[in-house]
Formats: structure tokens, sequence, C-alpha cells
């Protein structure tokens, strides 16, 4: 039974659908290979199990970061898992011989970069109590750190508002004390003798005078509190607003850093505790390499077999993509034919023209030339043969149609109309800047736009300057000389 014909039986027999195709295995030429059916099923569910593990850890990896349950990450999820199966899947169909294999290397990154993202929430979720730990005791670290620098910034202030109100207080309340002396002094000497200076009852000089000092220091006391009563109150509201100020940053500082305990707190939190513990760091590069291996879990399996005497279903696939390889080859050459044949037959069309126009010349000479030998029959001698010659009117007509048959016009003759056309149309344009008050300006200007006008019109007409009868060929050469004359004639115009 030739190749064709199992393949045809293979496609006949095929299943409905099993795990095989998960890893994209084709089931007309798996039926081929009985022995190589449990692999591949198996293979399949393993591609199938991982794409569902990446899609688990990307609900809880999502919930955790957005702070929602997992079943509402169930969607993104699904989304994930088709993603990583699609992948996995197409990596399957072609690492199908070990010499493919450097299409694991794209794998190999995706997974250590999935591996990396996926382990670092799951970590965080394993070790919550430890990292809950270590934030509370980051969080009281934080909270003493912010209160002692608020309080120092606002400690000096404070103070030296506290002092100068001290000193005030103290100078006003010495003055007192010196009031208070000097009336008690007066009434001692007024209403008792024993401690009177005089011994003797009654208001007399001792007494006048201790009134007389505690009256003068009295108004420098009330003067004085009068003086610093502003000052006071100024001192006072500073204190209170300071005092304000450091109670409401501090409260700022307390709520700030106690609701800064997310996904960046915790992640400082448990590299801290990689630093200062080897269980953990242990522990989270053991859970990130093991997600990587589950990711590439399918694709070692697929090596390991392919390297283990090859596979019978892989060849068979090796040799349907060669046949149908051998089937594009087959289209791509008689596209090549095509393609040539089309090529061949308008090369042929072109010198077949070719000839046909030249055997038309060659038939036109020959009736010239016999109508020259023949043309003088009307006018000849009684005697002599008659030489037929052509009208002047027929080589008239004969030569208008050479006449009106454009040509390509030369390179050298194409620049030289293109220079004269520039030079006409800057003479004109520097003819009517200056043309105002000089009627002989003036005239060279219309001169000057219409051979530029003109120049433009045979521009147009010759599809710039590109093809041209003999006729306009003789009007590129006028064109040219004409800018030249324009451009030379301009400075004695302006200079005049």
């Amino acid at each position: 039974m030739t190749t064709q014909q199992l393949l045809v039986q293979g496609r006949e027999g095929r299943r409905p659908f099993h795990a095989s195709w998960f890893c994209g295995a084709r089931s007309d030429l798996l039926a081929l290979c009985p022995s190589e059916v449990a692999f591949y099923n198996g293979l399949g569910v393993a591609v199938l199990l991982t794409a569902l593990l990446s899609g688990t850890a990307f609900a809880v990896v999502g919930g955790y970061v957005l702070s929602k349950p997992a079943w509402q990450m169930v969607p993104f999820a699904l989304v994930w898992a088709v993603l990583i199966l699609n992948c996995d899947r197409m990596l399957q169909m072609l690492t199908t011989t070990r010499r493919h294999f450097a299409a694991l290397l794209p794998r190999l990154v995706i997974s250590i970069v999935i591996g990396i993202l996926l382990a670092e929430p799951l970590t965080l979720v394993i070790f919550q109590r430890e990292i809950s730990r270590q934030v509370a005791i980051d969080t009281q670290s934080q909270i003493e750190a912010q209160t002692r620098s608020i309080t120092y910034f606002y400690s000096g202030p404070i103070a030296t508002a506290k002092s100068e109100l001290a000193a005030i207080n103290d100078r006003e309340a010495l003055l007192q004390g010196e009031v208070l002396h000097y009336q008690f002094l007066g009434s001692c000497e007024a209403g008792d003798t024993s401690c009177s200076t005089t011994h003797k009852l009654g208001c007399g000089p001792f007494c006048q005078h201790d009134k007389a000092e505690a009256g003068s220091l009295q108004s420098q006391l009330n003067a004085m509190r009068a003086q610093d009563a502003g000052q006071v109150a100024a001192l006072r509201s500073q204190i209170a607003t300071l005092s304000q100020r450091s109670s409401s940053e501090t409260t700022q500082s307390l709520a700030a850093v106690t609701s800064g305990n997310g996904l960046l707190a915790r992640e400082d939190a448990l590299s801290r505790l990689m630093a200062s513990h080897s269980t953990v760091l242990f522990a989270v590069w053991l859970i990130r390499l093991a997600l990587v291996l589950l990711d590439l879990l399918p694709l070692i399996i697929k090596y390991l077999h392919l390297t283990d005497g090859g596979s019978a279903y892989e060849r068979l696939a090796a040799a349907h993509r060669r046949r149908e390889g051998v089937e594009a080859d087959r289209v791509g050459a008689a596209s090549d034919v095509e393609l040539a044949r089309i090529a061949d037959q308008a090369a042929a069309d072109i010198d077949l023209n070719r000839a046909r126009i030249e055997a038309d010349r060659v038939r036109k000479l020959g009736d010239f030339d016999r109508d020259v030998a023949y043309g003088f029959r009307d006018h000849a001698a009684p005697g002599l043969p008659l030489v037929s010659t052509p009208r002047l009117s027929d080589l008239i007509d004969s030569a208008i149609p050479h006449e009106s048959m454009k040509v390509a016009v030369p390179p050298r003759l194409r620049r030289g109309a293109l220079v004269g056309l520039a030079l006409a149309a800057t003479s004109a344009a520097v003819l009517v800047l200056a043309s105002s008050g000089s009627a002989a300006i003036g005239m060279a200007a219309a001169l000057a736009v219409l051979s530029a006008v003109g120049g433009i019109g045979v521009a147009i007409a010759t599809s710039g300057f590109r093809n041209a009868g003999p006729g306009t060929l003789r009007a590129l050469h006028g064109l040219f000389i004409v800018g030249l004359l324009l451009s030379v004639s301009v400075i004695p115009l302006l200079l005049t």
C-alpha cells in the first residue's frame, strides 16, 4: 500500500477528537501510528493542564494585586489560559525535529518572564503571615521616624516662642514684685508702728515716698503690659499654630504610612525577609523555578521523546510536509514557465511588428522608385520613352505625416529648453517687479511674460520637453535662445 493510500485511509478512519489535538498532532497521521497515540494524548493533556495551571495562577495573582476575589478574575484567567494553550500548541507543531528546537528559545524566555511574574504574588500569598508581621514592624518604624522628624522640625520654633514669652512674663513679674514691695512699705509706714521707720502712725515722708515709688512702678508696669500685649498675643498664637500643625502632620503621616501597606510595601517586606532568612530566599526561587519548569513541561516531554530514538509520527509528518513542498514547487515551476512564455511571446510580437514595419517601408520605397522611373510619360518628346515622376503635391502630402510624427527629444535639447524656460520665467518676474514708471521695461516685461507663457505651452504640448515633432524641435531651440536673450537684456534695462 502506498503512502498516499495510507493517508487516504487515515483520513477516512479519522477519530472525532482526542487530546492529541492540544499538542498539534494530526489525527489522520496519528491513526497510521497506533503506538504513538497514547503518548500524544498524554502530551496533549500535559499542554492543557499547563494552560489551566497558568490560568489559575493568573486568577490568584490578579485577585491579589487588585484586591478582588479570585473568582472575579476567572474570565481574564480563561483568556490567559487560551493564549498559553495556543502558544504551546504552535510550538509543539514547530518542534517536530531536533533541528527545529531553536524555536524553544522564545518560549523559554516567555516562560521565565511569566514564571517570575506569577511567582512573586504567589510567594506573597504563601508567606502572608510573615510578610504581615514584617510590614507591621516596618510601619511602626516609619511612624516613629516620621514622628521624630515632625517633632524635631516644630520643637525648635515652639521652644523659641515659649522662651520669648517666658522672658516677657518674667520681666513683668519682676516689676510687679517691686510694685507690691513699695505698696507694702507704704502701708506699713501709715498703719503699723512695728514695721514703720518712724514708729508713728500716719502717712509721713517715708510713706509718701514709698507710695510714690509704687505708683511710678505701677505706671511702668501698665505701660510695659500695654507694649507687650501684642507680642504676647502673637507668641501665643504662634505656639498654638505650630502645635496644631505638628499634631496635624503627625496624624497625616500616620494615615499615609498605615494606608501604604500595598503591594510595593509587601514586596519590600519580602525582600527584607529574603535578605535576612535564607530559607525564605530558597523557597521563593524554588517556586519560581517550579513555575518555569511546569510551563515548559510539554516541550521538555516532546524533546525527550524525540531524542529517544525518534518518532514514527514525526517522520510521517515530515514526509507529508515534504510531499506538500513538492506540490508547492510544482506550482512555482509552472508559474515560472508561464511567466517565461509570456515574456517570450511579448518579445516575438515586438520582433514581428518590427519586421512588418520594415517590409512596409521597403514596399513603399519600391513603389516610389517605380513612380519616378515612369513619371515623365506625359511630357516626353515624340519617340522617347515616358518617365513617370511624382507631382510636387504628392511629395508634400507624403512629407506631411513625417513632419507631424513625434520623436524623443535629445537630452541636450531638453535641458536647453528647460534652461530657456527658467530664464524666461525669471526675466519676466524681475521685469514685472521693476516695470513701474518705465515704458521700456514694461514692454520688455510683456514680451518676457509672453515668452514664458509660450514656453509653458510648448512644455505642455511636448509632455515636459520629452516628445516633439520636427517643427516643435525648432521651437525648443528658439525657446533656449529667447531665454538667453531675455536674461542678457534684463541687466541693461534695469541699469537705465
